[in-house]
């Protein structure tokens, strides 16, 4: 049977789940009216084809996605299959009934998902270091192969090699910033409702470098509903490109059990472990990490960190002003070589004393000291709020001296963006905008208070008070902002220049300012 669309040019109008190391992409399309809600029908025909021979793998169930100009009202769902080397083929299934199977490969079918980019650049910061005269070769929204010192002959042959592939080229590329702690820059007038329209923020950063987002979620106490309507709205969207915006890669969950607020809204710090269990199982593989303060938890034998620990979700130590030494000691020793506790905003909201250690003690250098108190500890990685506020410059400096840098995240915690002149309501309370210094972004106070909440900076103007400020090293600089962070978080194939990576990249000019945004191949943004 002919397939009645097979001359229409597929476009992903909203995200399209794409992996370069599968082999073949099958996509099983519900129409609308007649499948909904059978989801289970279309599993059974994918396991009757399974059976036939040729799937040798589910891979993964993805929802809800919308394709133009084929099928407007077509609703989707969509099942990756792992088959074999050689071709791809793209299945159409409809009211039921299997019309055709596209033997072509993906490219003649969805430009979108196989367009090759290609980006030269004099400089580029690759996670071996800077490099001179950068080729790299991006297809279907990811990195395929990254050339340093590129000859003349090299970018001519790239490019007479694929005549229809979308060029660029720049002073500098470095990897997409990856924010592993923002609440957003706005959506809603009340800041607890920014994450329902998720959108927003993610379109708004994009000309802030930012690519991909951990979105921080807070617990306000006896506003269930709200609580559920965030992650209800945010778990469908982990990890799926959309059209410019930044992708939003994950749930950090500051809170709820904390012992200080901070400028955080009260939640249920002495929640059961049983609810708390299944509070972390309602966000699924979405939660990456979650802040927790060690003196809440000690009394239980740190049972609720070992819950996050059992299901890979990194644990954050903040929030904890009195936390005692024994108490930190006890929570970083649930870190391992490979998932090493982290700290939360690091000086911000904990404490620091030459005798009486507290969390930033803890966790501002590199090593410990070889006395038996420590014995088997390992070093926790860090996040910092750079907008020269949270933490006094000379710090930042103290940090960057005496950690190791691959150790070290920055952060925006970010409320609203650097021009917003405007209050907004957090739980209640007022939140107000304050110019304090002519060299940075806005203070972000609670009403009436010297209480900061949150930020108004954004990724590369910490990217850039790295390097112009603290003479950090432009590679070192970009790792800090975008491969640390993805690592922290656990993040695959995100924040770096490599083959097999997500092809988020920044443009840059030779000033670091901002000259285009690329999300998963294609620009998000450009400066005018």
């Amino acid at each position: 049977m002919s397939h009645p669309y097979s001359g229409s040019r597929l476009k992903v109008a909203e995200g399209w789940i794409w992996n370069q190391h599968l082999n073949r992409l099958f996509v099983v399309s519900l129409h609308k009216a007649k499948m909904r809600g059978k989801l289970p029908q279309a599993e059974q025909i994918l396991s009757d084809m399974m059976e036939m021979g040729a799937p040798q793998k589910l891979h993964k169930i993805v929802v809800s996605y919308q394709l133009q100009r084929f099928m407007c009202r077509l609703r989707q769902k969509a099942m990756t299959i792992r088959i074999d080397e050689n071709r791809r083929y793209l299945i159409i299934l409809y009211e039921n009934s299997l019309l055709s199977h596209l033997d072509h490969t993906i490219s003649n079918n969805c430009s979108e998902m196989t367009k090759k980019v290609l980006i030269q650049a004099k400089q580029a910061a690759l996670p071996s270091g800077l490099a001179d005269d950068v080729l790299i070769e991006v297809e279907g929204g990811y990195i395929t192969k990254v050339t340093s010192n590129a000859t003349h002959a090299e970018f001519q042959a790239a490019k007479q090699s694929s005549p229809d592939a979308e060029f660029h080229e720049t002073d500098l590329v470095v990897a997409g910033f990856v924010d592993i702690h923002t609440h957003g820059v706005g959506g809603n007038d009340e800041l607890l409702e920014y994450w329902l329209y998720p959108e927003f923020s993610s379109s708004r950063v994009v000309k802030y470098g930012t690519t991909s987002i951990v979105a921080s979620i807070t617990f306000p106490k006896d506003d269930t509903k709200n609580i559920d309507d965030v992650i209800g709205t945010l778990v469908p969207m982990i990890g799926k490109p959309f059209p410019n915006r930044a992708v939003i890669d994950g749930i950090h969950a500051e809170g709820p059990i904390v012992a200080d607020l901070g400028g955080l809204v009260p939640g249920e710090n002495q929640m059961p472990v049983e609810d708390f269990t299944r509070l972390v199982d309602k966000m699924g593989s979405a939660l990456k990490v979650m802040t927790i303060s060690p003196s809440m938890d000690s009394a239980s034998g740190f049972s609720r960190m070992k819950v996050l620990k059992e299901r890979n979700v990194t644990i954050s130590i903040g929030h904890d002003r009195n936390a005692t030494e024994d108490q930190i000691n006890g929570a970083f020793r649930l870190g391992t070589e490979e998932s090493p506790c982290h700290v939360t905003h690091i000086f911000n909201v904990q404490s620091f004393h030459h005798r009486d250690m507290g969390i930033a003690n803890f966790s501002c250098f590199s090593g410990f000291p070889n006395l038996p108190e420590f014995e088997g500890l390992v070093e926790p990685t860090v996040e910092v709020v750079g907008d020269l506020l949270h933490v006094h410059p000379l710090v930042i400096q103290l940090i960057l001296k005496a950690k190791h840098w691959s150790k070290i995240a920055f952060i925006t915690d970010s409320f609203l963006e650097p021009s917003a002149d405007h209050s907004i309501s957090y739980g209640g309370r007022q939140l107000e905008v304050a110019r304090v210094k002519s060299n940075c972004c806005p203070r972000v106070v609670l009403k009436g208070t010297k209480t900061m909440a949150g930020s108004c900076t954004t990724m590369i103007a910490m990217f850039q008070y790295l390097v112009n400020v603290f003479r950090v090293p432009i590679d070192q600089a970009s790792q800090m902002c975008s491969a640390n962070p993805a690592r922290i978080t656990k993040l695959k194939n995100i924040g770096s220049i490599g083959s097999g990576y997500r092809a988020d990249l920044l443009l840059l000019n030779k000033d670091l300012s901002l000259k285009k945004t690329i999300i998963h191949g294609d620009v998000a943004f450009e400066e005018k």
